[in-house]
């Protein structure tokens, strides 16, 4: 595998394919902003403009899927970009949103948000940099059906450990810190924890179950067999645990990456009835997503009452109205606050410290647009692209988005080659991390921990085999994934 994706990746620089996003972003961006009306704060007045840059950041994506096929959706820059669309300003493109802020404010996040496109299809356009070799060695396994089994159990057992340990091994704990609001639970803490923070990571380790669950769904060839059956009951179990957070980015990230590695490797089986499956899943996510920003705070408790759900509740697909807070950072810097510069990335980088080991580190990124505004005590993401301009202004924004494209683009090379099950399933994880990336420059290194989780347990566990049971770990061959 990793002379495979060696050999790849230096075909790849030997190529410099332009991707068409890099022609279509700044005319639809352009197009856009002249159809942007006078007064925003009628509803539904930004649905033309929304859409219409949505076709142009989408340029590339048709343009390859016609040269590709279907594989070209799942290509790392795409998801990307779909993660900027489903992130960045998906409530702008539904008919009931609407902004108080001045029309000339709107325009400059359009601006903003093509720009962004505009430099990750530039940085994808660029030859690939070789990944290192921990990661093509993950990529390469040839897990055997009990191993899959085996690592499943083991990586819930350690994410659950997170949850029963601060319940104190009780059971009746456990079940009422599930039904409580976000903030209740036993395992809920401050933003600055202390020695119990480390017991955070154990979450991590569940990220991944639902994607072994796949994997060990391919290998057994169906969903009916008793150990399948008991991977879906340990995903359901982990992924209502690590929803109880009220964080909506984490069961896209679990659910993502599952359907991502089945789509990926089964794309040349699809069928009719498998599209309605994926699409009907989908609808179930996002009215879930609706349902666990509607109760959040309140939880199930007794004190507070089942809060009622129905579908007069549901408005759509909702983002925190990331377009708002990504206006508003572009009209409050540089006027009324300094660029950061390095000091947010800086805050990025060591966020894995914990703060047990480092009591100065720093607490913000240098620029808090909720504090600004005079709103202590809530967080508003103000996207990728909000922060990348937070840091260096408009030059932030274009060489951030020239990074994440190259990046994307590096990693998509884990899809050049003829993948084993394991290879698919890392692909599909780092993917979901590029697109929940779009919301915060911290949830690229946040939503990497899995990979490192995963990286830990086949370094400890999949090294102490024997040569025998190597031997007999291949994956049935599946079709290869087309250059």
């Amino acid at each position: 595998m990793a002379a495979a994706v060696a050999r790849a990746s230096a075909r790849n620089r030997r190529t410099l394919p332009l991707n068409a996003t890099l022609f279509t972003a700044p005319l639809a961006t352009a197009t856009a902003v002249l159809l942007l009306p006078a007064d925003p704060a009628v509803p539904g007045s930004l649905a033309v403009s929304a859409w219409v840059l949505t076709l142009g950041i989408l340029g590339g994506l048709a343009v390859d899927l016609i040269d590709e096929g279907l594989i070209a959706l799942f290509r790392a820059q795409h998801v990307m970009v779909l993660g900027i669309l489903t992130v960045v300003y998906i409530e702008a493109v539904q008919s009931w949103y609407a902004t108080p802020l001045p029309g000339e404010t709107v325009a400059r996040a359009f601006w903003a948000i093509g720009a962004f496109v505009t430099a990750i299809a530039f940085g994808a356009s660029f030859r690939p940099t070789r990944l290192p070799r921990v990661l093509l060695n993950l990529a390469s396994r040839d897990y055997s059906t009990d191993f899959i089994y085996r690592a499943l159990l083991l990586f819930f057992t350690l994410a659950m450990l997170k949850f029963a340990s601060a319940s104190d091994f009780n059971l009746d704990k456990m079940a009422s810190g599930l039904l409580a609001d976000r903030w209740s639970a036993p395992w809920s803490r401050g933003r600055l924890g202390d020695w119990t923070s480390f017991r955070d990571f154990l979450e991590y380790f569940g990220y991944v179950v639902p994607t072994f669950t796949v994997m060990l769904a391919l290998k057994r060839r169906g969903w009916s067999h008793p150990q399948v059956w008991l991977g879906m009951i340990c995903s359901a179990i982990v992924l209502a645990f690590i929803s109880q957070s009220g964080g909506r980015r984490l069961p896209v990230m679990i659910i993502g990456a599952a359907l991502l590695t089945w789509l990926c490797i089964r794309r040349k089986e699809l069928r009719f009835k498998n599209y309605v499956a994926v699409l009907l899943l989908l609808a179930a996510v996002v009215i879930f997503l609706d349902f666990m920003l509607e109760i959040r705070n309140y939880g199930f408790s007794p004190e507070t009452g089942r809060p009622s759900y129905s579908v007069e509740d549901f408005r759509g697909i909702r983002a925190d109205d990331n377009l708002h807070s990504l206006a508003q950072t572009l009209h409050i810097l540089p006027d009324e606050h300094p660029f950061v510069g390095l000091e947010h990335l800086w805050y990025v980088i060591v966020r894995p410290i914990p703060r047990v080991l480092w009591t100065g580190k720093p607490v913000t990124g240098g620029f808090d647009l909720a504090l600004h505004l005079g709103a202590p005590g809530v967080a508003f993401s103000i996207s990728a692209v909000g922060e990348c301009y937070m840091c260096f202004g408009w030059a932030g924004i274009w060489g951030g988005g020239f990074l994440f494209g190259l990046l994307a683009k590096s990693w998509s090379q884990l899809l050049d080659t003829e993948p084993t099950a394991a290879g698919v399933a890392l692909y599909a994880t780092g993917c979901m991390a590029l697109f929940l990336a779009m919301r915060s420059l911290l949830d690229l290194i946040l939503m990497s921990y899995p990979i490192l989780c995963w990286i830990a347990v086949d370094l400890i566990v999949y090294h102490r085999r024997s040569p025998a049971e190597l031997a007999t770990a291949a994956f049935p061959a599946t079709a290869p994934i087309p250059r």
